[in-house]
């Protein structure tokens, strides 16, 4: 799938026009500063022209509000930006039709809850009285495999690499508890 030409034309437009305003920022850290994130920006859209996946348009995003962020410091040097980022605003609002959707980002924030739960339980066994007997962790690696391989496949077409959920898919009787938090920063990332 193809970028419509005029959305398309309108993203070259405003990034076409960064390095002019970069260019006119006094101070030179904050002209380096500007540039990277420029450049971020520039590569992040380019690969989300190449392919329009949620993966990359949360890229996409990500960069725009980084590059706003930096620019939202210049003072003056910062209005030639503004009408920049109000085009990639829009073109980002236009294109939310490839962003993860919301049955998948609930999916997602129920397996992060899931997960907490877990380590939860698990660090309250750390403080039960000597011989006391602990109560069983709730959401087994298994149960959470069969939640979890739909949600991979949601993950997957959107061209997000997971290879701890893969991993708690793929084997979930060696998935062992600290592999949880990493799970959970693996999924936090994937709805920033």
């Amino acid at each position: 799938m193809t970028l419509a030409l005029s959305t398309h034309e309108r993203l070259v437009s405003a990034l076409g026009r960064l390095p002019i305003a970069t260019a006119g920022i006094d101070e030179e850290f904050m002209r380096n500063q500007t540039m990277l994130a420029g450049n971020m920006l520039i590569d992040t859209a380019n690969a989300l022209i190449e392919s329009q996946t949620a993966r990359r348009l949360r890229d996409f995003e990500f960069a725009r509000q980084d590059l706003q962020a930096i620019t939202s410091e210049l003072g003056p040097d910062s209005v030639p930006f503004e009408k920049i980022l109000v085009e990639l605003t829009a073109i980002a609002e236009e294109m939310k039709g490839y962003a993860l959707s919301g049955n998948v980002r609930a999916s997602i924030e129920k397996m992060i809850e899931r997960i907490n739960e877990r380590l939860r339980a698990a660090e309250r066994r750390n403080f039960l009285p000597p011989g006391t007997e602990p109560e069983s962790l709730p959401h087994s690696p298994e149960t959470l495999a069969g939640d979890a391989a739909g949600l991979r496949a949601e993950l997957r077409a959107g061209e997000f690499e997971t290879p701890v959920l893969d991993s708690l898919v793929d084997d979930p009787a060696s998935f062992e508890l600290r592999d949880y938090s990493a799970l959970a920063d693996e999924l936090h990332g994937v709805v920033q």
